[in-house]
């Protein structure tokens, strides 16, 4: 028995570490348009406490990065540091976290169902859904947020050790904040259901446990960078994204969005689904299987917090696919799986293609750059990479974005009267802005003019002429003419341009430039 879950987990993470190669950190698509912009970003913040060894703040680009807690970060930091900083090893927490929730799903199946080759299905189920081979081997928090829920929902299922909650709880928090609230609500909405359900007194101390564990983190930053924390973790993560109404990818109202990218993503697993669904439902209705209660409540929750959030993106269904997998196994009938399997392989592949991503020329044209030492700072025109270029070891990384300093309509903090992001002008006199940093807790100038805002070829034009010891790597368009700057290489679309003032690296990067 344990044999054969060891074998789940195993194949489910050569699945998603082995045949299939991964693009570069960052590139990509999650679901057209949305890009896996996130992934570089949090692997530079995993690589930034690898590098400083403050692991207690997460930072990007030198500003400090409090959008989400740390536990991402710390655990692929950990591995970067133990196996070296690499795509493979930033991306291993995650690709675990997905394999283990597999395994989760195996033992649950095989438990409730007493078959193993049921068991094997719903792994199958599982393994064949591309949103769980994406994002399961994606260095992002939504394979730790399955992880959780999951994991708190079998310790539900089997009704003990209750307190092994708590520790799902608090990783869920330090993962993704409010989204580690719903192993709790789960476990509430399991005790209201159950027949035979624990004192209310034992599920509230299980619940309060899993917040004191991972309060400290959250009462540090207060303590210590208080202004950011509230503005960026408080006004930006959960009040501007979670209960207001940020710009959408998609005008398409919140049931229809994910609905439709079930179905078209994961049509198997919805089909298997839905033939369960009558066995689920009398199951709950006569509360005699605490595995079924569990499974009902965390499936009832993490459809409630889909659709009560208020940003709309499939990556938020990757937990909801191992419930629909157990519940298929468990509850679904022989012709159910069997419809499911014929009918989900004929309407296969009906999606049209994702276009080709622009990051990946731009991010080869980086590396070849990086492989050159160079002690220039670089400024990367546009952000077609989704910051893929900031995980290589450069000496000094910036970007010039178009209209960056119009902060109308955008979700983030004001970056401009911050001095993170400056204008053209600006920035050619960057010394005087550095005030407002330190007004922010910031220690040093290393957030300074990182972005930099422009409008027209003129803007870039006079941003070369002065800073001639800057090196150029455009994205978008061709370079404008310059007598300060030569060309020495060009991949598509992108351009590198070096400064005539070669300077030299102070330290040799310690790490690959290939990612």
């Amino acid at each position: 028995m344990r044999a054969a879950t060891i074998v789940a987990v195993l194949v489910c993470a050569w699945l998603l570490a082995g045949p299939a190669p991964l693009p570069p950190l960052g590139t990509g698509y999650l679901d057209y348009p949305i890009t896996a912009q996130d992934e570089a970003v949090y692997s530079h913040a995993a690589i930034a406490m690898v590098e400083s060894g403050d692991w207690s703040t997460p930072t990007f680009l030198g500003r400090f990065f409090l959008y989400k807690p740390p536990l991402l970060y710390w655990l692929s930091g950990a591995s970067a540091k133990l196996f070296g900083v690499s795509a493979w090893s930033l991306r291993l927490p995650s690709i675990l976290a997905a394999a283990l929730t597999a395994g989760l799903v195996f033992v649950w199946v095989r438990r409730e169902a007493k078959s193993q080759w049921r068991a094997a299905v719903a792994v199958l189920l599982l393994a064949m859904s591309p949103l769980y081979t994406e994002l399961g081997r994606r260095n992002m928090t939504d394979s730790l947020v399955m992880a959780c829920i999951v994991s708190g929902a079998w310790f539900l299922a089997r009704g003990s050790p209750l307190h092994a909650v708590s520790v799902c709880i608090a990783a869920g928090i330090l993962a993704k904040s409010v989204a580690g609230l719903i192993p709790a609500i789960v476990m509430g909405l399991w005790w209201a259901a159950s027949v035979e359900r624990p004192p209310l007194k034992r599920v509230v101390l299980v619940a309060a446990l899993g917040f004191l564990i991972a309060a400290p983190w959250f009462i540090y930053q207060w303590e210590t960078h208080r202004r950011w924390f509230e503005a960026e973790f408080i006004g930006v993560e959960l009040l501007a994204y979670g209960a207001s109404a940020p710009p959408q990818t998609s005008q398409e109202a919140a049931p229809l969005f994910y609905a439709r990218r079930l179905w078209e993503q994961d049509r198997i697993l919805c089909l298997a689904f839905l033939a369960s669904l009558p066995a689920l439902i009398q199951a709950l209705r006569r509360r005699r299987s605490n595995s079924a209660v569990a499974l009902g409540s965390a499936l009832a929750v993490m459809a409630a917090a889909v659709l009560a959030y208020q940003y709309r993106n499939a990556t938020y269904l990757l937990p909801v696919l191992p419930l629909m997998a157990i519940a298929a196994g468990t509850h679904a009938p022989v012709w159910g799986l069997a419809a499911a399997a014929l009918v989900g392989a004929w309407g296969r592949g009906v999606q049209p293609p994702a276009p080709a991503n622009p990051a990946i020329p731009l991010l080869r044209l980086a590396e070849q750059y990086c492989g050159m030492q160079r002690g220039n700072d670089l400024i990367v025109i546009g952000i077609a990479d989704d910051f893929s270029i900031s995980t290589l070891p450069l000496a000094k990384l910036r970007y010039a974005i178009r209209g960056a300093a119009r902060s109308a309509g955008q979700v983030t903090l004001d970056f401009h009267r911050m001095g993170i992001v400056l204008t053209v002008d600006e920035f050619n006199d960057r010394a005087g802005h550095s005030n407002e940093l330190r007004a922010w807790g910031l220690p040093n100038d290393d957030a300074l003019g990182t972005v930099i805002s422009w409008d027209s070829a003129d803007d870039l034009s006079a941003l070369m002429k002065a800073n001639p010891e800057i090196d150029f790597l455009f994205s978008e368009g061709g370079p404008p003419s310059t007598e300060t700057h030569r060309t020495v290489a060009a991949r598509g679309a992108a351009s590198l341009l070096f400064s005539p003032h070669a300077l030299p690296r102070l330290k040799p990067p310690t790490r690959t430039c290939k990612m």
